[in-house]
């Protein structure tokens, strides 16, 4: 489930967010864009290409009827525990290298926090668990409440 947002909407978001662009066919554009605070003017906003360079999205055609989807960044372990405690459903994405291809889609899909606890404890270490709490990106599930906000 993602929030789909035209222009003046994206534009409203925190600064640091990041969007996946859809064109007016539906399909996916090559880069993703970035919403950075504009140097030029205090308090402004500016849309980015999100790369090393920067470059600043001008106002097209193009832009003006893309679709802007928001991408989901990962929250410290302790926000998804606390948020987990709340029945939200949360997943942790682990590196495949680290851990094993099977671990490693198994933890990334969005469960109960007693899910992946249980989870752990029955398929990995102490010290398995201790890397998946440092090293995983945790993320928790939104939900239809969190779009209309």
């Amino acid at each position: 489930m993602s929030k789909k947002l035209n222009i003046i909407e994206a534009m409203k978001m925190p600064i640091g967010t990041k969007f996946e662009v859809l064109k007016e066919d539906g399909t996916k554009d090559i880069c993703n864009v970035k919403i950075i605070e504009a140097l030029e003017r205090k308090g402004s906003k500016k849309l980015v290409v999100d790369n090393r360079a920067y470059i600043e999205i001008v106002v097209s055609d193009f832009v003006s009827t893309a679709t802007f989807i928001p991408i989901q960044q990962p929250v410290s372990f302790m926000e998804a525990i606390e948020e987990g405690s709340e029945d939200k459903k949360i997943k942790v994405v682990m590196d495949r290298i680290t851990f094993p291809k099977h671990f490693a889609d198994a933890l990334n899909k969005y469960m109960s926090l007693n899910e992946i606890f249980k989870f752990m404890s029955e398929h990995l270490s102490r010290v398995g668990i201790r890397n998946v709490i440092k090293e995983g990106k945790w993320y928790i599930e939104e939900s239809e409440a969190d779009f209309n906000e």
